[in-house]
């Protein structure tokens, strides 16, 4: 960041080293030497954003493509026209959820169960699937924290689980199309533990 070492901005979002997919929130704010009147957003050099009078923002932006390393840069300018920047590199590393739509719909997992915050038992029912995926599914692998659990070789996956341990444990699913696209959900699920 240049300026007077009082002064400055926070870059919020997204965190370093940060797994995210295609569409997430940016946000920074900033304090200047005098009132900050407009904090502007880039992804490659070009703007996506300028909001004024505003010190502390958040903006969701959407990158184009999975793998690829973009820089997402915040400029803060006070009222007497001293500039603040800081520069993250992000990079998208699967397309997450269930049909997100900013800026347009993109396929995603859906889940059938378990779902998210589930209380189930040791032995249960593992379905997700995903519809309407533009290129073809090849796989898909599921994850109880970081062991896997079950595969499929196609959009569906659906198996017993069993012996699962007790506990409230991350549920990872993935998917990865003929492009090497990869789709990604995780949720809570609570096992064998009463309400």
């Amino acid at each position: 960041m240049q300026g007077a070492e009082q002064a400055g901005r926070e870059f919020l979002h997204p965190p370093r080293n940060a797994i995210f997919g295609l569409n997430f929130p940016l946000g920074a704010s900033a304090r200047g030497v005098s009132r900050i009147k407009d904090l502007s957003f880039y992804l490659d050099a070009v703007l996506l954003s300028s909001e004024a009078n505003n010190p502390g923002v958040e903006i969701l932006i959407s990158v184009p493509k999975q793998g690829v390393s973009h820089v997402a840069r915040v400029v803060a300018t006070d009222s007497g026209g001293h500039q603040f920047t800081a520069s993250k590199k992000v990079e998208a590393q699967y397309t997450y959820g269930q049909y997100d739509c900013y800026p347009v719909c993109v396929p995603g997992i859906t889940i059938v169960a378990p779902q998210s915050e589930d209380y189930v038992t040791d032995t249960f029912l593992l379905k997700m699937e995903i519809q309407d995926n533009p290129n073809p599914i090849t796989s898909m692998t599921a994850y109880l924290d970081n062991n896997k659990i079950a595969t499929s070789n196609g959009p569906t996956l659906q198996r017993e689980i069993s012996g699962a341990p007790q506990g409230t444990h991350i549920l990872t699913v993935t998917g990865v199309d003929t492009q090497g696209l990869v789709y990604r959900i995780q949720e809570n699920i609570n096992i064998a533990i009463s309400k």
